[in-house]
């Protein structure tokens, strides 16, 4: 007797939060000025609310996405407090990621003014 192949699942689409999270977290690890952080969290903001979602439901994804950018804020500030004085590299990359989460946080804050 065959047996029956199983049809391939569909992919799962990642969460909007986790997703955008990660790809800023490409962005600074590539090295990208906070501005292009910056210009990306602003895209995906106007991409959610173009989506449509009852307007608790797109609130509670920006507070989601908020309090994930404090924790991560906080967080790189204490490694940048790590990093030795003497590494120059060190220190500005840690100095870029820290100032790309200010300003994805400042955006995400600001978008939820407007709201």
């Amino acid at each position: 007797m065959a047996r029956k192949i199983p049809a391939p699942r569909a992919a799962a689409v990642p969460s909007p939060v986790p997703a955008l999270l990660e790809r800023l977290a490409k962005l600074s690890g590539a090295g990208a000025p906070s501005e292009r952080i910056v210009r990306e969290t602003e895209a995906v903001l106007a991409e959610w609310k173009a989506e449509g979602l009852p307007a608790t439901d797109l609130t509670e994804r920006m507070e989601v996405l908020r309090d994930d950018l404090e924790g991560g804020l906080e967080s790189a500030a204490e490694q940048a407090g790590d990093v030795s004085r003497d590494d120059k590299a060190g220190l500005r990359g840690a100095s870029r990621v820290v100032e790309g989460l200010r300003g994805a946080l400042g955006a995400v804050r600001a978008a939820m003014a407007t709201d």
